[in-house]
């Protein structure tokens, strides 16, 4: 029993550790990317704190000037606390207002400042990751939860400033009253904090064991209004089981979501009204006192206003430290993505003066990550400049898997390629620079023209403006499409779409091309063409 004990307290330091980093990292991330809003904020917080406690003081100083009135037939020390109340209620609503305001531009400069690093962060990834299916869930909570997330620690964090800020403004004036009665107010609120955190964490189990589900769940969706899909949805009826499909794990999810919050709502419930009880009896108490005490009506009535302020402030307190858990939950796959994940590619600063010679595999094998299976194994080849090779074999065999190696997108499990007798990992972009690749299915935009979406492929190929626009213009006429250049490739049909795909992989000036394609996926004209006339093309 005591070795539990020890065992769950190391347990709770160490998330409790794990937490406070998770907060300084998400401070200083949002520092970083509103400095400005983020004062600003914090300053308004303060300052409306402090006005909280102060609101319910005027209260009962006009109560108490109320009852003098009734008494003494003299109104006008009433109405200097009426105007005096009304002036402070209105200056915490403009505060709030401005409140508003620094929070939508905070989050507004967040987003941005997120975005910028994650982008930066996913252009140094290596293709190879996306190999993993466990990677595209990472990734996108990364960008479901990130932005969301980091701006609700902010607002949070203003929230637990804001009610320090009133519980310790209500404590120098409630302490003369009675001590013992704040303690009971932060006893009594335990029990909802506790359920509450609960509750967090097993929505947080749930939802990554659910989310590689939603993501599938959100491309079957996605199927319905794809434009290439609708016709074979209509041709092969396939809307009924689709449905189907997405319905059965709608009524999964709701059956497992039945069980788990109808048990938490019977305990947030008996929580709730344990609490409830013991604030009835503070209130209770704090009459007995007022009465023993001989106090005036108006001090009653603030002293149950504080009491009632001073259990909401506590009450959001509590709510703030199970918002950071939850928060910090999901937030912190970003600070590993951003930290920990070791994916960057290596930056090459190699020139390769004369082109490419000769392509090199030594000794490769590999395997796709979760896999047993060796898609490849102990693969000895070279590649020479100058020449034509074709790899022949059935499917699974591992053609794309080689070419993909060769294009330096895959890297091998085990043993070298090399160019020129450097490891291509070490190259970086000099190495795809020379390269054209061109896979069996590879990603245009519909709404593209063709001369857009080859000066779009330029642009990202990093060629300089005059030689792609002349390079685009030859290239159309090599695949023979000069004529349908400004229709949208959506319009296209698939021997069409073959030839932009060997247009965009000739743009750069090559020293190797590499194609998944099989030569029967294209027409006649274009079969004799990929063997001969863009050859020349190719050194």
């Amino acid at each position: 029993m005591l070795a539990k004990i020890k065992r769950e307290s190391k347990k709770g330091k160490e998330s409790l550790s794990k937490l406070i980093h998770i907060m300084v990292k998400t401070y200083i991330l949002i520092w970083d990317g509103s400095k400005k809003y983020m004062f600003l904020s914090f300053a308004f917080t303060i300052f409306s704190g402090i006005l909280v406690p102060v609101t319910s003081i005027i209260w009962g100083r006009f109560i108490n000037a109320v009852t003098d009135a009734l008494a003494n037939n003299e109104i006008s020390n009433a109405i200097y606390w009426m105007i005096l109340s009304v002036s402070i209620n209105i200056i915490i609503g403009t505060i709030g207002y401005i409140k508003h305001y620094l929070s939508y531009m905070e989050a507004q400069c967040m987003n941005r400042y997120i975005s910028k690093i994650l982008f930066d962060k996913m252009r140094r990834v290596k293709v190879s990751a996306f190999d993993d299916s466990n990677f595209y869930n990472y990734v996108q909570k990364i960008n479901n939860e990130s932005v969301t997330r980091t701006s609700s620690i902010m607002q949070t964090s203003l929230k637990c400033v804001e009610s320090i800020v009133s519980i310790i403004s209500t404590l120098v004036i409630f302490i003369k009253f009675d001590f013992g009665i704040i303690i009971y107010c932060f006893l009594s609120c335990l029990p909802v904090l506790y359920i509450n955190m609960k509750i967090a964490k097993k929505q947080y189990d749930v939802y990554n064991h659910r989310f590689e589900k939603l993501r599938y769940i959100i491309n079957l969706k996605n199927i319905f209004t794809r434009y290439e899909c609708v016709k074979e949805l209509k041709v092969y009826r396939l809307h009924e089981f689709i449905s189907n499909k997405i319905l059965n794990y709608n009524d999964k999810f709701i059956n497992e979501d039945k069980k788990i919050r109808s048990r938490f709502t019977i305990e947030n419930a008996i929580a709730d009204g344990v609490k409830n009880v013991l604030s009835g009896a503070l209130k209770f108490l704090v009459l007995i006192k007022t009465i023993a005490n001989r106090l005036q009506i108006g001090q009653f009535v603030t002293y149950i206003q504080l009491l009632d302020q001073l259990q909401v402030d506590i009450s959001i307190l509590f709510n703030v430290v199970q918002s950071f858990f939850e928060d910090g939950l999901y937030i912190d796959d970003l600070y590993r993505f951003l930290d920990d994940l070791n994916i960057e590619e290596k930056k090459g600063g190699i020139n390769l003066i004369g082109g490419i010679q000769t392509i090199e595999f030594i000794n490769v094998s590999f395997k796709y990550p979760g896999l047993e299976r060796w898609a490849l194994k102990n693969i000895s080849t070279k590649f020479c400049q100058g020449d034509f090779y074709a790899l022949v074999g059935i499917n699974g065999a591992g053609k794309t898997t080689l070419m993909r190696l060769i294009c330096g997108i895959l890297q091998p499990t085990n043993g070298s390629i090399t160019c020129d007798n450097i490891r291509i990992s070490d190259m970086g972009t000099e190495y795809r620079r020379l390269l054209g690749y061109l896979p069996q299915d590879f990603g245009y935009y519909g709404d593209f023209t063709a001369v857009r979406f080859l000066n779009y492929m330029a642009t990202l190929k990093a060629l300089p403006r005059d030689y792609a626009k002349g390079r685009v213009e030859e290239l159309l006429e090599l695949v023979d499409l000069k004529d349908v250049k400004n229709k949208k490739l959506k319009t296209y049909s698939g021997g069409m779409l073959r030839r932009i795909g060997i247009a965009q992989a000739l743009l750069n000036d090559l020293h190797h091309s590499v194609s998944t394609y099989k030569l029967h996926c294209y027409d006649e004209n274009c079969e004799i063409q990929s063997v001969g006339d863009y050859s020349p093309y190719i050194r």
